[in-house]
């Protein structure tokens, strides 16, 4: 967030961000304050997908098969993502909000609880019991999806058509599909969220400065 923030108002040139933090910037939505017209994407990198992992004896338990699941049967689930001001916590959040039209509160007024942990610190309480979902974005083949998965069962839930359009409308993210070969938790292609890790410039820079900055790149 603080990049698209500092590029708008001219304390940086360039940095990293996510594309729908740029979308939402573009928008004034939250958590920016007001439209930042300044600020626009120069190239997109890799990709992000959203991975909500959840034990698998209590998704079995609870007859959890998609995220929307939780939503619908408002479980008390013991819920962690990463901390606010990443790019994690905000995808996280804007899928509850934007694609299911519930916030962190109705987690926590359903008898749930939200946390917001490190990567290390969430697949702990995974493996521990202390958790029953940890949601997050990472690349394609994340390392701490496997480490999660060698220490405890898990399922990997695929985030609803509907929620997953919704934010395409919203943000402009896309679908991504986590696959079988990747993970073995997964046996068939899991549709996400999916968004880009992506350089945010300034529009105002000089149009050959621009051009330079984007040839060497390519």
């Amino acid at each position: 967030m603080s990049n698209v923030v500092n590029t708008d108002n001219t304390k940086g040139d360039m940095g990293f961000s996510v594309t729908a933090l740029v979308g939402a910037a573009a928008k004034g939505e939250e958590p920016f304050k007001s439209p930042a017209g300044n600020a626009a994407v120069l190239a997109n990198l890799y990709r992000q997908y959203t991975y909500f992992i959840m034990r698998k004896d209590y998704a079995e338990k609870n007859g959890v098969t998609t995220v929307g699941d939780m939503i619908e049967k408002k479980l008390p689930v013991r819920f962690a993502t990463l901390k606010p001001g990443t790019a994690s916590e905000f995808t996280i959040r804007s899928i509850f909000e934007k694609g299911f039209g519930v916030g962190w509160k109705d987690i926590k007024d359903w008898g749930g609880s939200v946390e917001f942990a490190s990567y290390s610190d969430g697949k702990n309480l995974l493996a521990d019991n202390h958790l029953d979902c940890f949601a997050f974005s990472v690349g394609r083949v994340a390392s701490i999806v496997m480490e999660i998965e060698t220490q405890t069962e898990v399922v990997i839930l695929p985030v609803d058509d509907q929620a997953r359009q919704k934010m395409t409308e919203s943000l402009g993210t896309v679908t991504f599909e986590i696959m079988p070969e990747i993970y073995k938790s997964v046996t068939e292609p899991v549709p996400t969220v999916g968004d880009y890790t992506c350089v945010v410039i300034r529009k105002d820079l000089p149009e050959d400065l621009v051009y330079s900055l984007a040839k060497a790149m390519w």
